[in-house]
C-alpha cells in the first residue's frame, strides 16, 4: 500500500527543461511542495526528502582533523552554529565524499568545526578531501526543525496540545518520536516530543528545554503518533536535492546489534533492487547479505502498511541472500520503498563502519 503522500514538482522539471534550453548561468533551485499524512489512533513512519534552501556552497581551502575551511568571505563568525535559530549542516557535493553530510558544531569565520564521529577529515575512510583551487564543494544548508514542519506556536501547530507538561506521560499525546541512530541496542526508546500550550515544543526528559529548533536530519525518518481517529496533514514546501546523498553506518563489534533508521533522501521511489542497500562495494552498501534463510543477518525492517494501532511490530521483513532480496523465500527484488516514509535497518555486530550512497535523482519525462 503506497504511503499517503502527494507531492507536485510538475512545473518544477519544466522549469528545468526552460533552464537548459535557455543556458541560464544561474537559476532558482527546483522546489515542490510534500503533503505527509499521519493516520489517526496510530504512529505513522515519515520523512522529509525535500530540502531548505543553502546558505552557502563554495569550494574547501583546507582541512584539518575535525574542521573545514571553505574558500568564502564575510561568514559571520557562529552563523552556523546550534541555537534557537535551528542547526546547519555541511554536505560534500564534490569528491571522495560526495554526498556526505556533517552536523556543523560552530563556525569562526568560513572555518567550520564538524561533527565527525571520531573520524579524521585528513584521512578518511572514503578518501582525501581535495583543497584549494580545484578543492571539493560543499553546501551548507540548514535543517529542517520541529517547528517548521509541525508548526512554532498555538496557532500554527498541527499536533494536538498538552495542556501543561505535568498533566501526564507525553506519550498519551500526539508526539514526534526522533530514532536515536547514535546509540547501541535495538528498539531504542525514542526521544518524544509533544506541544505543550502556551509553552511549545517540549520533550519527557526536559519539559522545561525548548525543542522547537531539534533538527529533523535529512534521510532519517521519524515517528507521528496521532492520538484522535481523524488523520493529520502537514505541508512542506522546500528544495529538490540534486546532488547524491549518503548516509554513515556505524561499525559494530561482533554482538553489538543496532537499529538504524533510514529514508530516502530524494522524492522519488526506489525499487529495493535499486535502493543500494545492498551493493557489491563493501564500503557504500548499507546492509550485509545472509548465507541462506535459516541464517539471517542484516534486515530491513518495514512498519508502515495502512495499519491503526500505537508500537506495532514490523509489518515486512526483507533481507538480501547472495545477491537478491527476499521476504522470507519470496523474491522482493521489486519491492518498492517509498519516499516520504521510512524503514528500519537492523543490523547485526561484527562489521565495519560503512556509507549508503544514494545517486542523484533520475527524472523520467
Amino acid at each position: 500500500m503506497k504511503t499517503p503522500i502527494r507531492i507536485f514538482i510538475g512545473f518544477l522539471l519544466f522549469g528545468l527543461a526552460e533552464v537548459l534550453r535557455a543556458e541560464v548561468v544561474a537559476a532558482t533551485p527546483p522546489a515542490g511542495c510534500l503533503k505527509l499524512t499521519a493516520r489517526g489512533a496510530s504512529d505513522s513512519m515519515l520523512s522529509a526528502p525535500l530540502l531548505r534552501r543553502a546558505a552557502l556552497l563554495a569550494r574547501v581551502a583546507a582541512v584539518s582533523q575535525g574542521t573545514i575551511t571553505l574558500a568564502a568571505d564575510d561568514v559571520a563568525d557562529d552563523a552556523f552554529a546550534p541555537g534557537l535559530g535551528g542547526s546547519y549542516y555541511a554536505q560534500f557535493i564534490t569528491g571522495e565524499l560526495e554526498g556526505l553530510c556533517f552536523p556543523i558544531l560552530g563556525n569562526y569565520g568560513s572555518e567550520l568545526s564538524l561533527a565527525t564521529d571520531g573520524e579524521d577529515l585528513r584521512s578518511h575512510p572514503l578518501g582525501a578531501i581535495a583543497a584549494g583551487e580545484a578543492g571539493d564543494l560543499v553546501r551548507v544548508r540548514p535543517y529542517w526543525a520541529v517547528s517548521d514542519v509541525f508548526g512554532a506556536d498555538d496557532a500554527t501547530r498541527s499536533l494536538d496540545p498538552i495542556e501543561a507538561p505535568e498533566s501526564g506521560p507525553y506519550l498519551a499525546s500526539d508526539a514526534v518520536m526522533l530514532p536515536d541512530n547514535g546509540a547501541a541496542g535495538t528498539e531504542k526508546r525514542p526521544l518524544v516530543i509533544s506541544y505543550v500550550t502556551g509553552a511549545g515544543w517540549r520533550s519527557t526528559g526536559s519539559p522545561s528545554d525548548d525543542f522547537a529548533a531539534q533538527p529533523l536530519p535529512p534521510g532519517v525518518p521519524f515517528i507521528v503518533r496521532r492520538q484522535r481517529p481523524e488523520p493529520v496533514e502537514m505541508v512542506l514546501v522546500g528544495y529538490v536535492a540534486q546532488e547524491a546523498f549518503r548516509l554513515r553506518m556505524p561499525a559494530l563489534a561482533p554482538g553489538e546489534d543496532r537499529d538504524v533508521a533510514v529514508a530516502l533522501a530524494h522524492p522519488v521511489d526506489k525499487r529495493l533492487a535499486d535502493s543500494r542497500l545492498f551493493s557489491a562495494d563493501g564500503l557504500q552498501r548499507a546492509i550485509d547479505a545472509s548465507p541462506d534463510p535459516l541464517n539471517l543477518r542484516d534486515l530491513v525492517l518495514e512498519f508502515d502498511a495502512g495499519r491503526r494501532g500505537f508500537a506495532l511490530p514490523p509489518a515486512r521483513r526483507f533481507c538480501v541472500i547472495g545477491t537478491g532480496w527476499f521476504e522470507t523465500d519470496v523474491a522482493a527484488d521489486d519491492h518498492v520503498l517509498r519516499f516520504g516514509a521510512g524503514c528500519l535497518l537492523r543490523l547485526r555486530g561484527g562489521r565495519p563502519v560503512r556509507y549508503w550512497m544514494q545517486g542523484a535523482p533520475v527524472w523520467n519525462p
